[in-house]
Formats: C-alpha cells, sequence, structure tokens
C-alpha cells in the first residue's frame, strides 16, 4: 500500500516543477499560450479552437514536464501517470496490480 505523508506530498508537487490538467482545465493553460507547439488532450472540443496545441486523443498525454488527460472516465490513468512520474514504474506497476479495472 502506498503512504506518503503530507509534506512528502508537498515536497514531491514542487519536485515535479511540472503542470498537470484534466477536463477542460487544458484549455486554460492553451489561453495562456502554455500549450503552444505541445501535444495535449482535454475533454472533446474542448481544445479545438487553440491551432497551436498538437491536439491528441489519447487517454493521458506527456509532453516534456507537461501532463493532460480527458477527463473523470480517464482519472485512473492519470493518476497513475502521475505516480509512475513521481515515484517509478515499479511503484505504478505495485498500485496498479490491486485495482480493478
Amino acid at each position: 500500500m502506498l503512504k506518503i505523508s503530507k509534506p512528502r506530498r508537498i515536497s514531491l508537487s514542487l519536485k515535479t516543477g511540472g503542470l498537470l490538467r484534466t477536463l477542460t482545465a487544458p484549455s486554460v493553460l492553451a489561453t495562456a499560450g502554455l500549450l503552444d507547439g505541445k501535444r495535449a488532450t482535454s475533454f472533446p472540443a474542448a481544445l479545438n479552437n487553440f491551432p497551436n496545441v498538437n491536439l491528441q486523443a489519447a487517454a493521458v498525454v506527456e509532453d516534456g514536464k507537461l501532463i493532460t488527460s480527458r477527463g473523470p472516465g480517464t482519472a485512473m490513468d492519470f493518476a497513475l501517470t502521475l505516480l509512475e512520474r513521481l515515484l517509478g514504474a515499479a511503484k505504478r506497476v505495485e498500485v496498479e496490480a490491486g485495482l480493478v479495472r
């Protein structure tokens, strides 16, 4: 079982220096120009008006320190991707093994 104390969670968040967004929140990043030239995904049609975003149909998309996902239905994949980024592939496999998917 994964147990992380609150201070550890905070330090992991600061350590990544990345951006994490799901559902329509990627459109906020796109409006600010932070997704220009980046691969990203979001809720269907949320990024259609942003031609500088390399829109992907995948559930979760990583581009450098940027991680985006399509929405609530992809929350588990989003969480596992974040877990892998922060704690490594072995920890992701360990946690995912206990999930019913």
